[in-house]
């Protein structure tokens, strides 16, 4: 069986004398560290510094110092709870499950690193696929089509041969949406930039002829990039979760 090449680039479990190495830097460099329990929303992110990582105990001690939102917080709302825990580092970061625990006396919270650690290399075209916990919606020319697929630099969506004939490859469309779970994003212009016909067969047992249509992003603005390739990060981010829990399960 071919490999996921998005997963193969995507995620990776970490060998654990390498898990040592970044966490001895991300002691070093004094890296912040994003906890959230799985299910909740990205705004409900909290950050921390990093303050020292014991090799022994394999135990991070972390400084609460969330922003934004929650800047009028003066404790962390996950003290007790198992948790999702992220480092960035350059243009890769690390995650894993965790238990967080705070120290009154040092006003200091702990994290023991002790299951597996992943690494995720960042990049804007990953392609998050659609399925029954992600729906993707692209709407082009009025029209709202159920997307197979969705990246910060495209997507794609599929429909019957007979309805493609005004989505000609190469042709410009302006004014779109794609909506990423609950997330919906204006898209000022795309390209239609693959046609690929491929049969389909209805419930009826007739066999009709669709066409999934590939569509390219055109000189999105910096900051929507951005806001998209965080949205499908952590959709993807969640789905690779899941895979784990019911491998687990």
């Amino acid at each position: 069986m071919a490999e996921d090449a998005n997963k193969k680039f995507y995620f990776d479990v970490l060998p654990d004398k390498d898990v040592l190495s970044f966490l001895e830097r991300a002691e070093n460099e004094e890296k912040n560290a994003e906890v959230w329990r799985k299910g909740q929303e990205k705004e409900h992110i909290e950050t921390f510094k990093v303050i020292s990582f014991d090799q022994q105990t394999r135990a991070i001690k972390l400084r609460f110092k969330t922003e934004g939102l929650l800047k009028a917080l003066k404790a962390s709302n996950n003290v007790g709870k198992n948790v999702l825990l992220k480092i960035p580092f350059d243009n890769i970061y690390l995650f894993t499950n965790t238990h967080l625990s705070y120290n009154a006396d040092e006003d200091i919270y702990h994290a023991v690193i002790n299951q597996n650690v992943y690494k995720s290399q960042q990049r804007s075209n990953y392609r998050l696929e659609a399925n029954k916990f992600i729906r993707l919606q692209f709407k082009i020319d009025g029209q709202v089509f159920e997307a197979n697929d969705v990246s910060a630099g495209g997507t794609s969506f599929s429909l019957e041969k007979s309805q493609a004939e005004k989505f000609q490859k190469n042709s410009i469309f302006r004014d779109l949406k794609v909506k990423i779970a609950k997330s919906t994003y204006d898209i000022p212009e795309a390209r239609i930039a693959s046609l690929n016909d491929f049969p389909f067969r209805d419930d009826f047992g007739n066999e009709l002829i669709y066409v999934k249509v590939g569509v390219a992003f055109i000189n999105l603005p910096k900051k929507l990039e951005e806001e998209l390739t965080i949205t499908v990060n952590a959709e993807a981010r969640g789905e690779e979760l899941r895979k784990m829990n019911t491998l687990k399960s």
